[in-house]
């Protein structure tokens, strides 16, 4: 997960801290961010976060 203080100045959604992973095969994509509950593309799900930005797939960390 990226460390993203509360407080910060960088609001989510943010390219520079933003980071997800697809879950395959069913085609969700898993937000990284640490501690994202303030984000308006978050949902919350278990002890996890999906995102729901239309670009998320951009966001997504290189193996």
């Amino acid at each position: 997960m990226t460390d993203h203080q509360e407080g910060e100045t960088n609001l989510l959604p943010d390219p520079k801290v933003c980071v997800t992973q697809r879950l395959e095969p069913v085609g969700l994509v898993e937000c990284l961010v640490k501690s994202p509950q303030r984000c308006p593309y978050v949902l919350a799900f278990g002890d996890g976060f999906f995102c729901r930005h239309p670009d998320c797939h951009k966001f997504v960390k290189s193996s």
